[in-house]
């Protein structure tokens, strides 16, 4: 009893905030157009990479997709309401998870998050030297991609979420 009392109070306070319009989290202060996301990692792809210890050969374009980027930009929410870096919505949910919501039927998807970095190309810098993040940028079944960048206030970490993914076929 005591637990639902605690969550009825907390989604009362919540309602509250919203309804006042109280900000709960805004964008980085270090924004980005989708077209500087989609040619800082088209740029990347199309030269190859070192991934870890795997070389992985130049990969086509990706597109911007307004649905990725909504996928994305509801983790980086959700990550920096939380202030804490995880793949795993606060609903438990994860990146296939929001992209169904988004409306996208995926045939492949990867998600790199990041929390910390300044600005767009120091994340890009930051997925390059993660092996697996690498991988996941590097991939050559991806064909569209989404990102999000999100603080909770102005010293606040900024929280980042990249979405890859393939359609359905």
């Amino acid at each position: 009893m005591r637990f639902a009392w605690h969550s009825l109070h907390r989604f009362v306070a919540l309602t509250l905030a919203l309804a006042a319009g109280t900000a709960l989290a805004n964008d980085c202060t270090a924004p980005f157009t989708p077209a500087q996301a989609e040619a800082a990692l088209n740029a990347w792809r199309a030269r190859g990479a070192r991934c870890g210890l795997k070389s992985m050969p130049a990969a086509a374009p990706l597109k911007w997709d307004a649905r990725l980027a909504q996928a994305a930009q509801t983790q980086a929410l959700d990550m920096a309401r939380r202030r804490q870096l995880t793949h795993a919505g606060s609903d438990g949910g994860h990146a296939s998870d929001r992209l169904a919501q988004a409306g996208y039927e995926w045939g492949a998807v990867a998600e790199n998050i990041a929390r910390g970095q300044s600005d767009l190309p120091a994340v890009m810098g930051a997925w390059a030297r993660s092996a697996g993040h690498c991988r996941n940028a590097m991939e050559p079944k991806f064909q569209h991609m989404g990102l999000a960048c999100v603080q909770a206030d102005e010293k606040a970490p900024p929280f980042w979420t990249l979405v890859l993914a393939a359609p359905l076929r």
